[in-house]
């Protein structure tokens, strides 16, 4: 499973929408929707807040 998918699924899985999501990682709305789209390259820090938000490890 791609990154960008793993990523809507476990957003949906929490009942997040992309607003909420970046609300809740401090990472802004639009770039939440390129990774979702997966036109662009996630940064480490971005990767750290994302699990960090779900739960999960950075694997």
């Amino acid at each position: 499973m791609s990154f960008a998918q793993r990523t809507i699924t476990l957003r949906h899985e929490r009942g997040l929408t992309q607003q909420s999501f970046a609300d809740a990682t401090g990472i802004h709305v639009q770039q939440i929707k390129r990774y979702e789209a997966g036109t662009s390259q996630l940064s480490a820090d971005a990767l750290k807040k994302i699990a960090k938000c779900f739960g999960v490890t950075t694997d």
